[in-house]
């Protein structure tokens, strides 16, 4: 996973698709934006803050993301759906 020199900016209220070819990058930036990973240098910020400060769960919560290959945990639909927001009806 390498990415060097990337500045990225998203416009508040703006929905971004990013797109590109097998390899590069696409899934590097959602996993650094969404924390599923943490730089090895520099920062991914969020309102010029780390997104570091942000707790996982309150930083995932506003943001969406659609992937290639569906994923569904062990249970029913309505727990799969709980599992990202509590107490779903």
């Amino acid at each position: 996973m390498i990415l060097k020199g990337l500045t990225l900016r998203i416009d508040t209220g703006k929905t971004v698709a990013l797109v590109g070819g097998i390899g590069s990058g696409k899934s590097t930036i959602i996993g650094l934006i969404e924390r599923f990973y943490n730089p090895m240098k520099g920062t991914v910020c969020i309102d010029e803050q780390d997104v570091k400060n942000y707790k996982l769960r309150i930083l995932r919560s506003h943001i969406a993301l659609v992937s290639q290959e569906p994923t569904l945990f062990a249970g029913t639909v309505l727990e799969n759906i709980e599992y990202g927001k509590q107490n779903a009806k």
